[in-house]
């Protein structure tokens, strides 16, 4: 195979498997305490808090090392002061990739959150936000200097933040049959979850070889099982969960030794899922039928799976490529607003689609073009030709990725989107899978409007794409999240498939 093609092969699988990452890792940090009588009664042990308190930990993938945490808690005169570095270098698509978020919090003795600044940096990469309740109003922040966008977030009550278990339960009673009610915020996806964790039994857990008297606790999220640690202090041991990540106790001089060395596991390799038979010319399919098992029903995003190009019927999801439209329903820009279509059109927090460097950028790829056919297959292709392909652990941001020109199919989807925007063109991210290497792999592309939804990959530069892009949720990071209820679970049958020509 010629190098071009292995590079474009290479590099399809999607940013939105390490962004999952990324959102589930600041929940494991951060956990946010609900109104529940149990968080009541330990208000006060909190605001006893005199003292700065620093924690660190190593992060492993299957055994391996691949990062660190640091969370520390420290008073204010009337608050308290949350501070916390992650660190990761993982391996993705064979390619060593660094990330490192760093989140600052100010809160009230009682958790409650006044303001907070959130940052990851992966590379040349960087996604920065920030926020300031007012009331049950969080003003969000989001780029620097001129580059800023606003945007408000209504939070319906109090928004509580954590600085990880060890704060939490330290100095608390605990017994087996004991729960907690938390209420969980994570600034990445701009999220608020409710979730319940139980007090399991008491055991020993061993870390370095030395046994420690400790708490399990148990919680499930995301249909996912965590376990995790904690001693008769309730200082956090362990945690465990979600497809081999694991989170062990550790000093300052130790967390952030010998991490990356050697050859890692692959976090896309870990994600993918086998099928058989091998599908041939996978670019060229235009129908597919495949079995969906290992979860339920309920796991699935109803109004995505089902609908366009794709049925469901049961657990068996049928894929047909769509027709190109010769004319589009409308000529730009898109007027005929309603409630339904609005958010297609609206910035979103990563989709800055009226930042005057996106509305400039637009306009002169469209050229006057008055067809959304037309226009967008230019906007597609000229993201598909300008845009570097390569791993990014980041949290994709359609301002950066135009600044930076790099980024996997995530920066590419939300680029795309937010130019559609810009031109008036109704748009939506999807996420789901795509076959690529006898292999289904975690990917991102773009629907848009044109008098009716086509589908359009960036990363590719398919219009329409091919039959083997499953979709499995459409928008931004608070809908793709939920896809960790499915990975590491879900399995496919393929039944049928047909191309549109012959070989």
């Amino acid at each position: 195979m010629p190098p071009s093609k292995r590079k474009a092969l290479f590099h399809i699988v999607g940013a939105v498997v390490v962004a999952w990452w990324l959102v589930l890792m600041g929940i494991w940090i951060h956990r946010d305490i609900d109104e529940s009588p149990q968080a009541s009664e330990i208000k006060g042990e909190r605001a006893a808090l005199h003292h700065l308190q620093r924690d660190w930990f190593e992060i492993y993938l299957e055994g391996r090392k691949v990062g660190y945490a640091m969370n520390q808690i420290s008073p204010l005169e009337n608050a308290l002061l949350i501070q916390e570095e992650i660190v990761l270098n993982l391996t993705l698509m064979g390619q060593s990739s660094g990330m490192r978020s760093l989140t600052r919090a100010v809160v009230d003795p009682d958790f409650s959150l006044q303001n907070f600044l959130f940052t990851v940096t992966s590379g040349v990469v960087t996604f920065q936000v920030s926020g300031q309740v007012e009331g049950h109003v969080l003003h969000v922040q989001t780029g620097e200097g001129g580059d800023q966008e606003q945007f408000t977030l209504q939070l319906g009550g109090p928004v509580m933040i954590g600085a990880g278990l060890s704060h939490y339960f330290r100095g608390r009673r605990l017994a087996p049959g004991q729960s907690f009610a938390f209420s969980l915020f994570d600034p990445s996806a701009m999220s608020r979850r409710q979730v319940k964790i139980r007090v399991a039994e008491k055991t020993q857990v061993k870390i370095n070889g030395i046994p420690y008297p400790a708490y399990r606790l148990d919680m499930r999220m995301f249909d996912q099982d965590l376990s995790f640690w904690v001693d008769e202090q309730g200082a956090l041991l362990q945690e465990e969960g979600f497809m081999g990540l694991r989170l062990v106790k550790s000093s300052g001089a130790e967390a952030t030794k010998g991490m990356g060395e050697g050859e890692g596991v692959d976090f896309y390799e870990l994600a993918a899922i086998s099928v058989e038979p091998k599908l041939s010319r996978p670019r060229s399919i235009r129908q597919l039928t495949v079995r969906l098992k290992g979860i339920r029903p309920s796991a699935l995003d109803q109004a995505a799976v089902n609908q366009g190009r794709q049925r469901l019927s049961g657990d068996v999801l049928e894929i047909v490529q769509e027709k190109t439209p010769l004319e589009a329903g409308y000529r730009l820009p898109y007027t005929a607003v309603s409630e339904r279509m609005s958010p297609y059109l609206e910035p979103e927090l990563t989709i800055q689609s009226e930042h005057p460097l996106i509305l400039e950028k637009a306009r002169e790829i469209a050229a006057g073009e008055k067809d959304p056919v037309q226009a967008g297959r230019r906007l597609m292709q000229w993201v598909h030709f300008n845009v570097k392909k390569r791993p990014v652990a980041s949290v994709p941001s359609a301002l950066e990725v135009l600044k930076r020109r790099v980024g996997d199919c995530n920066e590419h989807a939300a680029l795309l989107t937010a130019l559609l925007r810009a031109l008036r063109i109704p748009a939506r991210v999807c996420a789901g899978l795509v076959y690529t290497k006898g292999r289904f792999y975690y990917h991102a592309w773009v629907e848009a409007y044109v008098g009716t939804w086509i589908s359009l990959d960036p990363t590719l530069n398919q219009m329409p794409v091919d039959a083997t892009h499953i979709k499995l949720t459409q928008g931004a990071m608070e809908k793709q999240v939920d896809l960790i209820a499915l990975m590491g679970n879900l399995q496919l049958d393929v039944m049928d498939y047909a191309h549109d020509s012959p070989p």
